[in-house]
């Protein structure tokens, strides 16, 4: 049965990484009827994890947790004492542990994913009003219903849902100007199989660097022993220089600055694949934590890391992450929870 076809109260959430799965993850512990859509063929978008040749896993987006907030920190205490996370041995701000997921990134997802109703390669094409509520086209052709829909794609990605379906005009001037302001750096992950174990790794299995090249981190997913497995990730800013470069020649550069910092032979290497991220890291956000629009009486939200002030904490409007650091993660857990509360708050 489609929940979404015999229930038009049914909320779909739009996106199945971290903001959407932790949206319909709470609307469900309220007893809200959820349906959550996912274009690719897991759930998780930044948790991922990918295998390459031989079976070997490598996490390739969220790295490392990096809390600021209460909430997040919260969440990150119980995520440990439920053996999901675990404290990296790297210390963030003020001295404040970072974690990292106990085990593939995508472990977390699938728990924030159990017991929801998640479609997966279901890509949105056009979001229209319809009836009660809205209907969504998907690129196989068929459509899904919904009184209440969160979108918690990309934004560029969910303006293109809306204007494909002639809702954009109807958003309000000032909330689609912000909407239209936010932007993002891409980024690239150069996954690296070795044909040994490197030693010189430091114990917390993570190395940062601050040298100016282009590599801002290292990490080690071969945290048992074993043949070294790293996620190479570039810095932000020379990544955005470098988008639209030849692959052969991004992954060259990474792996080069990748065996200088650590002693490795490139020799050494058997297997490398380089995953690029269009939308990887905001750097320009909308001003609140969601984006809510009554569309002729349908409520309609947007949500996502790219939502939420960007100034320090305690700071009047800024009660976010700063953009600085690792915190897309954070911001995302924070407006999926927004988002959450708005409608729960419209429901009384």
């Amino acid at each position: 049965m489609n929940p979404l076809r015999e229930n038009p109260q049914t909320v779909l959430v739009v996106g199945g990484g971290v903001a959407g799965l932790v949206a319909a993850r709470t609307l469900l512990d309220h007893g809200l009827e959820i349906v959550v859509l996912e274009k690719s063929l897991g759930v998780g978008g930044r948790l991922a994890t990918r295998r390459l040749a031989g079976g070997s896993s490598f996490d390739h987006g969220a790295a490392l947790f990096d809390p600021v907030s209460g909430p997040f920190r919260r969440q990150l205490d119980a995520w440990e004492e439920d053996g999901l996370v675990e404290r990296s041995g790297v210390d963030g701000r003020d001295g404040v542990p970072t974690r990292r997921v106990k085990g593939p990134a995508t472990s977390l997802a699938k728990h924030l994913a159990h017991g929801l109703d998640v479609r997966l390669g279901a890509k949105g094409v056009a979001l229209v009003r319809s009836g009660e509520g809205f209907e969504l086209t998907l690129e196989d052709g068929t459509s899904v219903r919904a009184a209440t829909v969160l979108l918690t794609a990309p934004v560029p990605q969910s303006l293109e849902l809306l204007e494909r379906g002639g809702l954009l005009p109807g958003i309000p001037a000032g909330t689609r100007a912000a909407l239209e302001r936010v932007s993002y750096h891409p980024a690239f992950v150069l996954m690296l199989r070795l044909s040994g174990r490197l030693e010189t790794f430091p114990p917390s299995g993570a190395l940062l660097l601050r040298d100016g090249g282009p590599v801002a981190r290292i990490f080690e997913n071969a945290r048992d022993g074993g043949p070294s497995r790293l996620s190479v990730y570039a810095r932000g800013e020379w990544a955005a220089s470098r988008y639209d470069a030849p692959p052969g020649e991004v992954a060259e550069a990474l792996r080069k600055a990748a065996s200088s910092a650590l002693g490795f032979d490139p020799a050494a290497v058997l297997d490398e694949e380089l995953k690029r991220w269009r939308f990887a890291r905001a750097v320009s956000v909308f001003p609140e934590e969601m984006a809510f629009v009554d569309v002729d009486g349908a409520p309609l939200l947007l949500a996502g890391d790219a939502f939420g002030a960007s100034g320090p904490m305690g700071v009047a409007g800024g009660a976010r992450p700063p953009l600085a650091g690792n915190t897309g993660l954070e911001r995302a857990f924070l407006s999926g929870l927004a988002g959450a509360g708005r409608l729960l708050g419209r429901r009384g």
